[in-house]
């Protein structure tokens, strides 16, 4: 009887890998060591400095496998050979962005847009935007680091815009700030969470609900001539608002079955849970202010706009899944 000798050869075709980071300001791709000149050289500080970091990256293998039998008589007065060649290609690609932008207009009408001051904003508004990334991608890494480059651009962002000694206007930039680095965070958290999911599953789960707030809504109504009994109104009327929709915002993220595993919903709760804590600290501050601060503020915080954007669609396999977690939010700044 002849004998069969099966030999399976695999030979991997050198693969082809594609990966880069960009940055952009209102559109324009440019060096990240360029971004303010950019800035500078398009007047893009007489309104909004939109900034976006995108990361591309995709892996093309070819695998060649290659299947050889071989007959040969007991007496070895004959041999057959035979061939049977497979090719399989593999091709994968993952994509993120992250967005920061904030409105300058009024910040370069008191320093110009040459100044320290300007520039120090722009490199604080590029870490934000780094941070954010990051910790999107890895939490429990980048998680503080997020928050304290959130607190130093919106606290340097405000201070320098607006007399924060007045007791009201106090509260509106603690509650401005701390809602910023509030907000990013859950959000990174929501987004590392995803990422982690896309690696572990090609189903495509729920993205993550928008954050709203609404603030900037209300801050319009703000005016500097209002009494300090209509300016108390309005706080109350604010803050309360911020606490219904924080409410709301909980209840939709405790539905994602992205955050099914108990650990994660505690987290989550407890996060939230801190958030309403520190806005009825506020609460309480103002009725003391009302009973004995009645002075009048000098100087009104002024509406402003931070809003990120980010987006990540799923890693698939020689199939495209694309997923964007839109986010607009509105801040007092």
């Amino acid at each position: 009887m002849p004998k069969t000798i099966t030999k399976t050869v695999t030979n991997l075709v050198e693969p082809i890998r594609i990966e880069w980071t960009k940055y952009f300001v209102n559109g324009v791709e440019c060096e990240r060591d360029a971004i303010y000149q950019t800035i500078l050289n398009n007047k893009f500080y007489k309104g909004k400095v939109n900034l976006d970091r995108k990361y591309h990256f995709e892996l093309h293998e070819k695998t060649l496998e290659e299947e050889k039998e071989i007959e040969i008589s007991e007496d070895r007065s004959y041999s057959h050979t035979s061939f049977c060649k497979t090719t399989r290609i593999n091709n994968s690609f993952s994509n993120a962005s992250t967005n920061f932008s904030l409105s300058t207009k009024e910040f370069t009408q008191k320093f110009t847009a040459t100044s320290a001051e300007y520039k120090s904003l722009i490199d604080k508004m590029l870490q934000v935007l780094d941070m954010f990334y990051e910790a999107g991608e890895n939490y429990n890494d980048y998680s503080i680091n997020l928050q304290i480059a959130i607190r130093d651009c919106m606290a340097f962002f405000i201070k320098n815009l607006t007399d924060i000694k007045s007791p009201y206007n106090e509260i509106l930039y603690e509650l401005s700030v701390q809602s910023t680095v509030f907000l990013f965070d859950i959000l990174a958290f929501g987004l590392s969470k995803e990422a982690i999911n896309e690696q572990s599953s090609d189903k495509a789960k729920s993205s993550l609900p928008q954050l709203d707030f609404n603030t900037s809504r209300l801050l319009k109504s703000w005016d500097e001539n209002w009494t300090n009994s209509k300016k108390s109104n309005f706080l109350d009327k604010y803050l309360s608002n911020m606490l219904k929709q924080t409410d709301i915002n909980f209840q939709l993220w405790m539905t994602l079955d992205l955050f099914t595993d108990k650990s994660t919903q505690n987290e989550i709760t407890s996060k939230f849970d801190g958030y309403k804590e520190f806005i009825a600290s506020l609460q309480a501050k103002k009725m003391l202010l009302d009973s004995s601060l009645p002075i009048e503020p000098k100087q009104s915080i002024k509406s402003h706009i931070a809003s990120f954007f980010h987006h990540r669609p799923h890693q698939y396999n020689q199939s495209e899944s694309n997923h964007a977690s839109n986010t607009m939010i509105s801040n007092l700044k």
